[in-house]
C-alpha cells in the first residue's frame, strides 16, 4: 500500500471518530503522529461551529499548521 493511501485512510477515520461514528480516536492520532499526518479538524469545526472546534483545539492542544 502506498504511504499516501495509509495517510488519507487515517485522515478518514479521524474524520469518521470526531463524528461519533466510531471509537478509538485516540489510537488513530497516534498513528497519525507516528506518520507524521496532521489531523483534519474540518469535521470538528463542521459538527461544533468553528469557533467551538477552535475553541476545543486550543483547549486539547490539537492545533493544526
Amino acid at each position: 500500500m502506498q504511504d499516501k493511501t495509509i495517510d488519507n485512510i487515517l485522515r478518514h477515520l479521524h474524520r469518521e471518530c470526531m463524528n461519533d461514528r466510531h471509537d478509538g480516536l485516540g489510537h488513530v492520532v497516534a498513528l497519525m503522529r507516528l506518520r507524521g499526518v496532521e489531523p483534519d479538524f474540518k469535521a470538528k469545526h463542521a459538527k461544533m461551529g468553528y469557533r467551538k472546534g477552535r475553541e476545543v483545539e486550543r483547549t486539547t492542544g490539537d492545533h493544526h499548521r
